[in-house]
């Protein structure tokens, strides 16, 4: 969360990909999405997990949103592990919402369990829909076609923090305070420039550095992600099997099960919530 305190983990593996510990003291250099340092390489302690270790970041260090890269290097073999840690500007719900809302989410899952679930719920939904419902951190190349205009790959941009316009691999320009204020943001995620300038014609030749998504999401939304949440939950312990598509139960006949589709979660109710919210570009099925 932005402008929480926070604590990022790592787990070193050996050869098999199984938790091993590391051979000397873990050190860690955290940098943000523009290659900044947040935390400066320094000392990690371990979790009391075979494998794992930790390092806080305080509320300064999250202040704004962000996707953080942490490098974790054993100074023992000098390997490293690199794990990814995005700083958003919020949830969907807390885990006590969840549990109130919906009893069956109940003591059984641990608080770790719901949250991880819910992270799961989270990527899903915004997957299916195409725009985020919290506020994020995105940095995309875009192409400029000699025109006012250009097309973000997220919808609902919230603010522009900066944008570069190059000449070649190596040269570019970037744009003052006045000429991104200048910059109308649309819905669609359409960048217009309003000073009588325009973005060059080329290939992925202007980086954009941006925010974008919903302030919080929408009650709907919000109600079947705590639902989605139980499924993704008792996923394991249903009695149909998770690869059937019709079960019977004694005489009352055959039940066809919906399943889930590449923008579907296979619940037509959930289904339905994202279709009415969905901003995916038309034409993707």
């Amino acid at each position: 969360m932005r402008g929480a305190a926070a604590t990022i983990t790592a787990t070193f593996t050996d050869q098999d990909g199984e938790p091993a510990n590391a051979s000397g003291t873990v050190t860690v250099r955290v940098q943000n999405a523009l290659g900044t340092d947040v935390l400066a390489s320094g000392s990690s302690t371990t979790t009391g997990t075979v494998g794992e270790y930790r390092r806080a970041l305080t509320a300064a260090q999250t202040a704004d949103l962000d996707v953080l890269t942490a490098t974790w290097t054993d100074g023992g073999d000098a390997s490293t592990t690199v794990t990814v840690h995005e700083i958003a500007g919020a949830v969907y719900f807390t885990a006590a919402e969840a549990r109130a809302a919906d009893k069956a989410i109940d003591a059984k899952w641990t608080q770790a369990e719901v949250i991880a679930a819910r992270r799961d719920v989270e990527d899903e939904f915004e997957s299916i829909c195409g725009v985020a419902f919290v506020p994020r951190y995105a940095r995309a190349r875009c192409s400029g076609r000699g025109t006012r205009q250009i097309l973000l790959p997220d919808p609902k941009p919230r603010r522009l923090r900066s944008v570069w316009v190059y000449t070649d691999a190596t040269t570019y320009t970037a744009l003052t305070n006045a000429e991104l204020a200048a910059c109308h943001l649309d819905e669609s995620g359409t960048i217009t420039r309003t000073d009588g300038n325009w973005f060059p014609d080329g290939v992925e030749n202007i980086v954009v550095e941006y925010e974008h998504g919903w302030d919080r999401p929408p009650a709907e939304i919000r109600r079947y992600a705590i639902k989605r949440l139980r499924q993704v939950l008792t996923e394991s312990t249903s009695a149909v099997p998770s690869r059937a598509t019709s079960f019977q139960v004694g005489d009352s006949g055959v039940f066809r099960l919906a399943t889930a589709g590449k923008y579907s979660t296979g619940d037509p109710d959930i289904d339905g919530a994202l279709a009415r919210w969905s901003m995916r570009a038309p034409g993707i099925a």
